[in-house]
This record gives C-alpha cells, structure tokens and sequence, in this order.
C-alpha cells in the first residue's frame, strides 16, 4: 500500500443547519484516484480505498472529538430531526394509528372508570336504610346509565372529531419542539444539547446492542442498569416535548377561555377557572414527565431487551397520569 496524503475542510451548513459533506479527492503516491470525504459538521478528515460507500474501506480519520460521545463513539445531535419530518407519509401513519388508539384507550377507559363510580353510587343507594331504592331499581339505572353513556361516547362522529383535533396538536406540538430544540442547540454545548435532543427508542436499543449482558459478570450492563439510566435519559430527552405540549394546550386554553367562550358580565369568575385549568395543566404535564421516566424504566425491566419496553413504558406513564388528572 503506498502513502496516502489526507486533506481536510470546513464542510459549511445549508438552511437547516446540516453539514454539506463535501469531499477532495487526490492523487496517492501509486498514482490511483483516492476520495478525501469530509465525514462531520466540522473539521475532518477520511481517506477512503476503493468503494467509499463502505466504513471498512475508510483507511485514515481524524475528527475533532467535541463532536463525538467519547464512550460510544456516537456523534452529538445525530438523532435530531429536521421540521419536515413529522409530515412524512410514513411518520404521519404512526402518528395517526398511535393517536387513533391512544384516543380509543382513553375513551373505553374513561367509560369504564365512570360505570364503576355510578355502580358504587347506586349500591350506596340500595344499602341506605333511609334510601327507598331496591336493588332492581339500581339494576335498572345502571343498565340505562351504561346504555346511554355507550352510545353517546362511542359514537363515531365524536371519535372521529377527538382523533382529528390530537392530530392537530400533535402536528402542531412538533413544530414547537423543532423550535425550542433550535432554541437549546442555539444556546447550549453540543454536549448538553445532545442530551435534550436524543431519542430515547433509539438510545435504549444502542444501550442494549452495546452494554447488556444477562449475568453482568462480564463488565456489561443488566437490564435493571440500563432501566436506571433510560429513566435519566427520558427525563431530559422528553422534557422539552412535555413543555411544547404544555405551551400548545395553554394556548387552546386560553383561546377557549378568553376568545370562544367570552363572557364580559363573569370575567372574574373565568379568570379564576383560566388560572385552575392552568395550574392543573401545569402539575399534570410534570407528573406526566416524571411518570413516563417511572414507564420507561420499569418498560425497559419487564419486556424483552430493546427500545420497545421503553417506549410502551413511557408512553403508558403518561396515559396513567393524564386519566388520573382528569
């Protein structure tokens, strides 16, 4: 193999704030065309021998190491995502069968909560010795009750409009995260950034490709290490999603309040509900914030090794937290 000369350049950034890798090619000593690849959003520098395509090719590198976690290897900011990308086809099914059902869970689950509450009501009733209602009678409530609650809450036009308003907060929610996502990469190392910024899926299957090992005898990670640290990692990898979600409702709240539902002979009393719903709205998006970090560990504990039990875990925690509050 004869020498190789290796180049470097400053790869310059486009509208969005990536690196446009460039690359200089050159000519080695034995006299073949060689690619000098520009692999990072600042200085770097790669040669390559033959298929450039291919990282077992790369013969030399130098980075700067800022730009890389220097226990995985994994480059900062890698998993941020761009303003567009929610609005991909195959991002926007996700989001749309993911809300779909989360709407559906919150709906049979409020259902089913409310009959058990006016089942114990009736059953008080029965059980009153002051209360002339038999048992029939509040066999015969209850069965009104369930009959009239089903239909009114399963009805399709009012799924369909409560599916259609999360989409929207949802898309919108996400542009409010690129935003503040800018906003922290603007003003924060690329080290602290990056902690705001990272996927917790992907993280959670790295963490488990990289250290997990059953037994932990081998100087790898058990399942119960790697609970602990995803529980860290969620609490600031979702903290500004949290936050979006939390400036999006209180703006619906206050255009509700303040706009929709006016009224200039009670302003006193609306201001005092404006500021209940917004302190409840407030204590339950950190509840929620530090329940998904509860799911996520516990997720990442109970189902197989992978991203997945983070995930659910995560995703169930919030749920809980946000039926409980209602």
């Amino acid at each position: 193999m004869g020498f190789y000369t290796l180049y470097h350049r400053l790869a310059s950034k486009d509208a969005h704030g990536n690196a446009n890798v460039n690359a200089n090619r050159g000519l080695c000593m034995d006299g073949k065309l060689q690619t000098y690849a520009v692999q990072t959003p600042e200085y770097s520098i790669g040669c390559y021998k033959g298929d450039e395509s291919s990282s077992k090719n790369m013969l030399a590198a130098s980075v700067r190491r800022d730009l890389f976690d220097p226990k995985t290897g994994r480059v900062y900011l890698s998993d941020r995502r761009h303003w567009v990308d929610q609005l991909k086809p195959r991002n926007m099914a996700v989001t749309c069968v993911r809300l779909s059902a989360l709407q559906l869970g919150q709906i049979t689950a409020g259902y089913y909560n409310d009959l058990l509450d006016e089942t114990m009501r009736l059953d008080r009733k029965v059980m009153d010795m002051d209360d002339p209602m038999t048992r029939e009678q509040a066999d015969m409530l209850e069965r009104i009750w369930s009959e009239t609650e089903w239909s009114r809450r399963f009805d399709f036009t009012s799924i369909s409009m409560k599916i259609k308003e999360s989409i929207i907060t949802a898309q919108l929610t996400s542009l409010v995260v690129r935003g503040l996502e800018s906003i922290v990469v603007a003003n924060c190392t690329v080290q602290v950034a990056d902690s705001y910024i990272i996927d917790p899926f992907k993280e959670a299957k790295r963490k488990f490709e990289r250290d997990y090992d059953s037994t932990g005898e081998n100087g790898g990670k058990t399942k119960g290490d790697i609970g602990k640290e995803m529980a860290v990692v969620c609490l600031r990898a979702n903290a500004i999603a949290f936050f979006a979600e939390y400036i999006v409702s209180q703006c619906r709240l206050a255009y509700s309040t303040f706009y929709k539902n006016y009224s200039k002979s009670d302003k006193e009393e609306q201001m005092k509900l404006f500021l209940k719903a917004s302190s409840t709205l407030a204590f339950s998006r950190m509840l929620g914030l530090l329940a998904s970090c509860a799911g996520a560990c516990v997720g990442t504990l109970v189902l197989p090794p992978g991203g997945y039990g983070t995930l659910l875990g995560s995703n169930i925690g919030d749920s809980l937290v946000a039926n409980l509050i209602k």
